[in-house]
């Protein structure tokens, strides 16, 4: 987050810069925390429609595509993230 930025903001902003999307945030599914050495890190999952964009990588990735939840065994991806991606599911009605 940039100083001064609210956190919806930010998200839309970093979701347009990495991803290329362009969102409507919508609620709060779960918040996961990463202890990584001297770090914490407090990650903040929201639930995102896309309302414009297109999909690409950004800086710090190799690529990004859609992927289906029920693929998601086939890519290295943490618990947390089959969980929110669930979380997400459960809330897209």
């Amino acid at each position: 987050m940039e100083h001064g930025e609210r956190l919806e903001a930010a998200l839309r902003r970093e979701l347009l810069e990495e991803t290329g999307l362009e969102v409507e945030v919508g609620p709060l599914l779960e918040v996961v925390e990463i202890l990584d050495g001297d770090r914490h890190y407090v990650v903040l999952d929201y639930r995102c429609r896309v309302i414009g964009g297109e999909l690409h990588a950004g800086d710090d990735a190799a690529e990004a595509i859609w992927v289906e939840p029920a693929e998601l065994d086939a890519y290295t991806v943490t618990d947390a993230v089959k969980r929110v991606v669930a979380a997400a599911l459960l809330h897209s009605s």
